[in-house]
């Protein structure tokens, strides 16, 4: 490894859901429970009480070596990649898009507003159903 990007602090984009627009145009009802299932994953994986579960889950679908190993990787989750409020960044997509015009010059031209729609998220977070997880 030459470098970690989460120890730089270099934002970059890891917890998204991908879909076409038109799915998120007709299948809106789906991506919402897919989002509800993720953000309800998140809360049993970031409440303390569930650790010892989440490391054993791990330990076994993951096919780790042992509990520490999974332990090692429960804590990279916590500190890196589940968040309770999973918002996409606007940093994280701009360092994903310049990587990605590297290889593919047209991405150069595709901003944050062109394939980011929060509105489901939004919709979550202010009905206080993100919130009511962690009560």
């Amino acid at each position: 490894m030459l470098a970690d990007l989460r120890t730089l602090n270099i934002p970059w984009e890891t917890s998204s859901v991908i879909t076409t627009a038109k799915n998120v145009q007709t299948k809106r009802d789906l991506l919402e429970r897919v989002v509800r299932s993720i953000l309800q994953a998140h809360a049993f994986i970031l409440n303390p009480a569930n650790r010892a579960r989440v490391v054993e889950l791990m330990t076994s679908h993951l096919a780790l070596k042992s509990q520490e190993d999974a332990a090692a990787v429960y804590d990279d989750l916590l500190k890196f990649y589940v968040f309770k409020k999973p918002y996409p960044t606007r940093d994280g997509f701009a360092n994903v898009i310049s990587e990605v015009a590297k290889s593919l010059p047209k991405a150069a031209g595709i901003k944050y507003e062109d394939v980011v729609d929060n509105s489901i998220m939004e919709k979550l977070d202010k009905s206080g159903f993100i919130d009511a997880l962690y009560k």
